[in-house]
């Protein structure tokens, strides 16, 4: 599993018993998880030893350089778990993240994530984007 920005993503600590032979690869900025691991300390919570915290910043570092030089096997099916970065990142990088994925992965690999639209007038008939505009308006903090 490689968890793409994983952050303060719990699940392999939450399922620390179901993992015992899934290699976890966590990408992240250094600082970000370096505070993960204070945190992980201060609750006492233990550090699989399936889990890699693997350095990143993705609109600077190569994705295939440093996840190779981390362990990653590109011929093992692997499940990348892509949530709330994408759209922090410029077009070239989430390009390449993507590219990466499908073309340095095992063919039965898997990738989830979300992204964000950009709601201008002319974009409400795109699919979901009137019930995204919606839903968005209760976010509203003014």
């Amino acid at each position: 599993m490689v968890l793409l920005g994983a952050g303060y993503d719990s699940r392999a600590y939450r399922f620390a018993k179901l993992i015992h032979d899934t290699k976890i690869f966590e990408l992240d900025i250094a600082p970000t998880q370096d505070r993960k691991k204070k945190c992980l300390k201060k609750a006492n919570i233990g550090i699989p030893q399936q889990v890699t915290f693997v350095p990143i910043n993705f609109n600077q570092g190569s994705l295939k350089n440093i996840l190779e030089e981390a362990g990653y096997q590109s011929h093992k099916k692997t499940l990348f778990i892509w949530e709330g970065v994408s759209y922090y990142l410029d077009a070239e990088s989430v390009d390449a993240t993507l590219e990466f994925i499908s073309h340095s992965s095992h063919k039965e690999s898997t990738i989830a994530f979300d992204y964000s639209v950009s709601i201008t007038e002319g974009s409400m008939n795109g699919y979901g984007v009137k019930k995204f505009a919606q839903t968005m308006k209760g976010e509203n903090c003014d």
